[in-house]
């Protein structure tokens, strides 16, 4: 035997016998435990399942500036301040208004009376001017200035404060005040709710809705809602308020009138056209005098064909016979021939087209201005005439 196998032997014996006990033990017990009542497997004691509650964080309270906006929007002068004692009348206690040159000073003008009686009593200008004259309007042209010229945090107060009081002339600065505010603060989550109610008036379900208004009787009664709406509708390029607009430009009431017939302008292209064709024809004044100049700048052609169908009521005669003049058109010396004895101001520039546009089928007309016009301009109708028969070698 070898030596290594010699000194191994009696350790690999041992190894053999407690290995040979260890299985026949493990055998015995396997035996046992195969011979005994097989225990239940051990379970986990039953609870009551407790379902899980996703509960919101309540909304944090908006910062001041945009409560006092969203106050002012909803709620005008009563979200500010208590106000001063009123003057014993009961009415604004406030210097009448006079024109300036610079609105007021901006400064601290959000905390001042007069910003409360502005929205307790505003006085504001229509979208459109129709007379000759001008108007001041302090408290709106201070508000109107803090939309480009203030902080972020007034702007969006002065913005509140117009359009809680549906200021007509000013949509479209609001618009576009709203649509900077819109691009610099639109993803900061103090800004979304106020930033949201600001553009609800500006969507197309608000205008509609306010557009479905009728307007008042009186043809000078205040409807700043629906004045404010109209121009919101052009300011916004809402089409579908199209029918309705040109339905409005056409009514009695004036502000709206002119108010629907400003938004027309602001369609492009045929729909815009044909809309301002449209108001040229139902012979508003002085909505179709705007339209019809407004269409002669886009679509000269269109108001030679409009008006050469038109049945032209008596007192728009001069106003079609200057818009033909000024489209270089023989069609405007029939009217303007009828309607020149009447006219003021004006009458030496249709005497002019007159004389420039005449034709030999016209002459008739033109013969017989001297005996149809004023005693003050027959001396002109008759150097017309001579003027028109040399140029026709007549």
């Amino acid at each position: 035997m070898p030596l290594r196998t010699a000194v191994l032997a009696p350790f690999l014996a041992l190894l053999v016998t407690a290995c040979s006990d260890g299985t026949a033990e493990h055998a015995a017990v396997s035996q046992a435990r195969s011979a005994a009542p097989a225990e239940a497997p051990a379970t986990r004691p039953a609870t009551a399942t407790t379902p899980r509650l996703h509960v919101q964080p309540p909304a944090p309270a908006p910062p001041p500036f945009a409560a006092r906006a969203l106050g002012v929007l909803a709620n005008g002068a009563a979200a500010l301040p208590a106000p001063p004692e009123p003057a014993e009348d009961g009415e604004p206690d406030i210097e009448e208004e006079k024109p300036t040159e610079e609105p007021r000073e901006l400064g601290g003008y959000l905390l001042s009376p007069e910003f409360r009686w502005f929205l307790r009593y505003p006085r504001v200008d229509p979208a459109v001017q129709f007379s000759c004259g001008s108007t001041f309007r302090r408290d709106e042209s201070t508000l109107l200035a803090l939309l480009d010229r203030a902080d972020d945090e007034d702007a969006v107060v002065a913005l509140a404060a117009l359009l809680h009081v549906r200021a007509p002339r000013g949509v479209e600065a609001q618009w576009r005040a709203l649509c900077r505010l819109q691009l610099l603060h639109g993803d900061d989550p103090l800004w979304s709710e106020t930033l949201a109610a600001l553009r609800r008036p500006f969507t197309p379900q608000a205008i509609d809705a306010a557009l479905a208004a009728t307007p008042p009787e009186g043809r000078y009664d205040e409807a700043r809602a629906i004045e404010w709406s109209a121009r919101a509708a052009g300011v916004t390029r809402h089409r579908g308020a199209l029918p309705r607009l040109v339905e409005l430009s056409r009514g009695e009431h004036l502000d709206t009138s002119l108010a629907a017939e400003r938004s027309l302008e602001d369609f492009p292209g045929p729909e815009g056209d044909a809309a301002l064709a449209a108001c040229l024809v139902g012979w508003r004044y002085d909505a179709y005098v705007r339209a019809g100049r407004a269409l002669a700048e886009r679509n000269g052609d269109l108001v030679r064909a409009t008006l050469s169908t038109a049945d032209v009521p008596a007192d728009a005669q001069r106003e079609v016979g200057l818009l033909l003049a000024g489209l270089r058109d023989p069609a405007a010396v029939p009217h303007l021939c009828a309607s020149v004895g009447k006219a003021a101001i004006v009458d030496g520039k249709m005497f002019d087209a007159i004389e420039q546009l005449a034709t030999a089928e016209q002459l008739a007309l033109v013969d017989a201005l001297p005996a149809t016009v004023r005693d003050t301009q027959r001396e002109r109708a008759e150097r017309v005439v001579a003027a028109v028969r040399a140029r026709l070698g007549l």
